[in-house]
C-alpha cells in the first residue's frame, strides 16, 4: 500500500506490506471503498478478504480472512455486478467463472455458482484470464487464453449466469476491457500485437467484429481514460 500524493507520485516507502500465499493475482475493493479482495490461482487457489480504510490506506484481515473454492479453479481476476451485491471470479486453471453473493455489510464472500468458459467439446489446454459485467448488468465476459475466444453469459434477475456462445478474438486475449459507455469491447491479442474492436448488441450481448489495429508487441493491458473538464 502507498500513499498518493498530490502530484500524483508515489511514497517511496510503502504504508502497508502483507504478505499473503503464492500467486497473488490481484486486488480491488467493493462499491463502498471499505473491503478488498485478493485472488490468488493455484496452488493457493484462495480469495483473501480483508477489510479497508481509505483514510489510513491500511488493510486488516476480514473474517473469514480468505475464501477456499474446495476445488482447483485458481480464481484469477473478479468483477462486481454493478446494481446486485454479486461478484464473479475467473478461474484461471479450471477455465471457469464463479459467483458469490457478496454480503455487503460484512465485506465477505459465499459461492453460489461455478460455469464453465470453454465450449464442450473443446479438449485441448485453455486458461482464462480476464472477466468483465457491462455497466448494465445484463452481460457478462471472460476471455479463454488456448481457445482464444471471448466467452458471454447472459446475467440472470438474480446474478446467476447462463452461457450464451463463443466469439473468436486475436489469439492469447490475456486483457480485454469494455469502454465506459458499455457500447465496445476491445481485445488484446498477447501473441499477435493486435487489438480487436467489437461492438456490443446491448439486448443479447453478442459481438459484432469491427476492426483490428496494431499496438506493438505483446500488449498485456487496456485503460480508458476519461479527460476531465478544467
Amino acid at each position: 500500500m502507498h500513499r498518493i500524493h498530490d502530484d500524483g507520485s508515489l511514497s517511496t516507502e510503502p504504508l502497508q506490506w502483507i504478505q499473503t500465499e503464492p500467486h497473488a493475482h490481484s486486488i480491488q475493493t467493493d462499491r463502498s471503498n471499505r473491503f478488498a479482495f485478493v485472488p490468488h490461482t493455484l496452488p493457493t487457489n484462495a480469495i483473501y478478504q480483508f477489510r479497508f480504510d481509505e483514510q489510513t490506506g491500511s488493510l486488516t484481515p476480514n473474517d473469514p480472512p480468505k475464501v477456499d473454492h474446495g476445488s482447483p479453479e485458481g480464481p484469477r481476476h473478479f468483477a462486481f455486478h454493478p446494481t446486485l451485491d454479486i461478484f464473479y471470479a475467473v478461474n484461471e486453471d479450471n477455465s471457469t467463472v464463479s459467483a458469490f453473493h457478496f454480503d455487503s455489510q460484512r465485506g465477505t464472500l459465499s459461492p453460489f455458482q461455478l460455469v464453465g468458459t470453454l465450449p464442450e467439446d473443446f479438449q485441448d489446454k485453455s486458461f482464462t484470464a480476464e472477466i468483465k459485467v457491462t455497466p448494465d448488468g445484463r452481460h457478462l465476459y471472460a476471455s479463454n487464453r488456448g481457445h482464444d475466444s471471448l466467452a458471454l453469459f447472459a446475467v440472470q434477475m438474480d446474478g446467476t449466469l447462463v452461457a450464451r456462445g463463443h466469439f473468436p478474438t486475436e489469439p492469447t486475449p490475456r486483457f480485454f476491457d469494455l469502454d465506459p459507455s458499455g457500447r465496445f469491447l476491445l481485445s488484446a491479442g498477447q501473441n499477435t500485437g493486435r487489438l480487436a474492436v467489437y461492438r456490443i448488441d446491448r439486448d443479447t450481448g453478442t459481438l459484432e467484429p469491427l476492426s483490428t489495429h496494431p499496438v506493438g508487441a505483446a500488449p498485456l493491458w487496456i485503460l480508458f481514460v476519461q479527460q476531465r473538464s478544467e
